[in-house]
């Protein structure tokens, strides 16, 4: 767990509990979650959507995040648009193919920020610039959040709407 979120105490074991890269919540905790802390190195995998197929590939257990390290399709690959992560699965649709840098703790600075479009209504909230370009680190919501569609970067804020409920990290 790396932040609280509700007023009742998260407690692992007795109101969450994680296996497998996935993290189970109930009895009133919410809190953000994180990789664990020394998961190694971060290591590149390939993942392809051929024939404009989605594919599905497995980043290992608490892998952390996931970046695009180098493109290698003509389709132009976009975090939450056609590739993305869930669990410790990395997904590719629509015909992105690339190398991604996975692992490690999880990259960046460990500055993120959570922002929700409640009631699907709009949100903006505030980013520290000098943390770089933000990436989605964990949707929290059950309506999709595609960069450029329900979330956007503004240069010192992330605009969140139509549902969208996440963390953002620093990449």
């Amino acid at each position: 767990m790396v932040r609280q979120l509700s007023d009742t105490r998260c407690i692992e074991g007795r109101n969450w509990t994680s296996s497998a890269g996935r993290v189970t919540v109930h009895s009133g905790c919410r809190a953000e979650f994180g990789p664990l802390a020394g998961t190694g190195p971060a290591r590149e995998i390939r993942c392809e959507s051929d024939h404009n197929r989605r594919r599905e590939c497995a980043m290992g257990v608490h892998a952390g995040t996931a970046r695009l390290a180098r493109q290698l399709s003509s389709t132009r690959c976009i975090e939450g648009s056609n590739w993305g992560t869930y669990g410790n699965m990395l997904w590719v649709d629509h015909g992105c193919r690339g190398v991604f840098e996975v692992g490690g703790s999880g990259g960046g600075s460990g500055y993120s920020v959570s922002c929700a479009s409640d009631g699907n209504r709009p949100r903006t909230c505030a980013w520290d610039a000098r943390q770089g370009r933000p990436f989605l680190q964990q949707q929290l919501s059950s309506a999709p959040c595609r960069e450029g569609s329900t979330w956007t970067y503004q240069g010192n804020a992330i605009r969140v709407t139509a549902g969208c409920r996440g963390v953002f990290g620093a990449r």
